[in-house]
């Protein structure tokens, strides 16, 4: 409705040549029909979608039908593409029985966006020569197949179908590592890893490597910079003087971008201090355009921890005092927990300590500071530590969230990433989304599917550090998340 074949062919503005490929006519007409996408006709979107899933079924079958799920998969296998591991579980008869479930008209209800995000981010592909190896019935029966292939064969097939109904109908949606990952050899689907960086050379060194690690494995990387002391402490009982932050941030960033992630996305990583570590001043303008390359470190995001004695202040027009972490290490501590008094009592005792290296600096300037770059950059984000720790829901401090600030785990420094000592939190998420479900009672039915899928994902995938599979395994964390919840409550 509401669309012209002739104006996709007008807009396109073709000249034909000799030699001119189809492929080159197909991609003409799909950004023509892409360009007439308005909030006047909005159904370009689907055609713009229709004329992609054309090229895409071309370049995956050669042709316009689908390929026989079997050979598809032995194919991929064989290439190196799927993790071999699939067929020591299905025999041809499941994949057979499988394979006539899906539905491939259901590519039809994928807007222009929607099926381009598809094709770009998460079907598996050669990112160098632009062969593509499936499309995305095939995905989402494949990642189904594999996180429930432990599952007792009574009820698997059961249990993949659900899924693959509810990803197919966009019911649910699951996060890059796994759209992308999940049925490949790398076994690796965790969103994020939460850091906690020691103040020692040994943690900061094996903290830098498995950034390294995760990184390449498709993770967002969180870290806690809040340990480590200011800049011109005292190292060795003063035979060397400490360099602060800045170089030690400058090593993980570059860490972080040396990777990629399959291609899809580069590396990313957020790191954390409290508003009373003696280089907050420095750390919050690390950012901003000013300044140069050797006092700043702009590919990284950066989180602020505050608490209530900070706002209290800032109300009061009162003074904070900035303290080099590795001196008051109780006080810390406190501060990440829910014992604020005891917070409170400590700070203003080190406040009076004169054998503790301190400074003062007026809160209220700190924090319209904070807001100022918070404005200019959009990427310097705020924990509330005492109200993270108070509702949390685990006995342990809570000191950092993650690239994105949206899961909170404990976490214990990182020591040697050949051991489990330590603890690295992981993000392991998933979606429901409200605006297609048509009852509050097929949350109950998805949430069961989600939990189970997730749990199984944690046993399935592998961990290039030990002490993450230690605390991954043990406290088995999920994150299930809800979108478009206003759709769903309009209708």
């Amino acid at each position: 409705e509401n669309v012209s074949v002739s104006d996709i062919e007008i807009n396109s503005k073709l000249q034909f040549y000799e030699g001119i490929t189809t492929a080159e006519i197909q991609k003409v007409m799909i950004r023509s029909a892409a360009d007439l996408i308005s909030e006047e006709r909005p159904n370009y979107q689907y055609v713009a979608s229709r004329l992609l899933l054309m090229d895409l079924r071309k370049k995956v079958y050669k042709q316009e039908v689908p390929i026989p799920f079997e050979y598809l998969i032995k194919n991929n296998i064989y290439r190196g593409i799927y993790d071999k591991k699939l067929l020591s579980k299905y025999s041809t008869q499941d994949i057979i029985y499988l394979s006539k479930k899906i539905d491939y008209d259901r590519d039809f209800n994928f807007s222009y966006a929607g099926l381009s995000q598809m094709v770009d981010k998460y079907l598996l592909q050669d990112r160098k020569t632009g062969e593509i190896y499936e499309t995305p019935q095939e995905a989402f029966m494949l990642i189904g197949m594999f996180m429930f292939m432990n599952y007792d064969k009574k009820i698997r097939r059961d249990y993949v179908l659900r899924l693959y109904d509810a990803l197919s109908t966009f019911k649910i949606s699951l996060p890059t590592p796994i759209m992308a990952g999940v049925r490949t050899p790398l076994r690796q689907f965790s969103s994020c890893c939460l850091i906690d960086v020691g103040d020692s050379i040994e943690s900061i060194m094996n903290s830098n490597t498995a950034v390294g690690y995760y990184t390449a494995q498709r993770a967002g990387i969180g870290l806690n910079f809040g340990r480590i002391r200011g800049i011109d402490a005292q190292i060795r009982g003063g035979e060397v003087v400490h360099t602060g932050l800045v170089p030690f941030l400058k090593m993980f960033e570059a860490t972080t971008k040396s990777f990629t992630q399959n291609s899809i996305r580069g590396g990313g990583s957020t790191s954390t201090v409290p508003f009373f570590h003696w280089e907050i001043e420095t750390f919050i303008q690390l950012k901003n355009n000013k300044g140069n390359d050797e006092n700043r470190v702009r590919r990284m995001d950066y989180s602020i921890a505050l608490n209530r004695l900070f706002r209290e202040r800032v109300k009061e027009d009162k003074d904070i005092t900035l303290f080099s972490t590795e001196e008051v290490i109780k006080l810390y501590n406190l501060f990440y927990s829910s014992e604020y008094e005891a917070f409170k009592e400590m700070y203003e005792m080190f406040e009076n300590d004169y054998s503790v290296r301190k400074k003062s600096i007026k809160a209220r300037e700190l924090y319209l500071a904070i807001l100022k770059e918070r404005y200019e950059t959009g990427r310097i984000y705020i924990l509330n530590a005492d109200h993270v720790n108070k509702h949390s829901s685990f006995k342990d401090n809570i000191y950092m969230s993650n690239l994105c600030q949206e899961i909170t785990l404990p976490t214990d420094p990182l020591v040697d990433v050949n051991k489990a000592d330590g603890e690295i939190a992981m993000c392991i998420l998933s979606n429901i989304n409200l605006g297609k479900i048509e009852t509050i009672d097929e949350i109950d039915d998805l949430t069961d599917l989600l939990v189970r899928f997730l749990d199984e994902l944690i046993d399935y995938q592998e961990y290039p550090v030990k002490v993450a599979e230690k605390s991954t395994k043990s406290r088995r964390s999920l994150g299930i998340g809800l979108s478009d919840v206003f759709n769903f409550l309009a209708k």
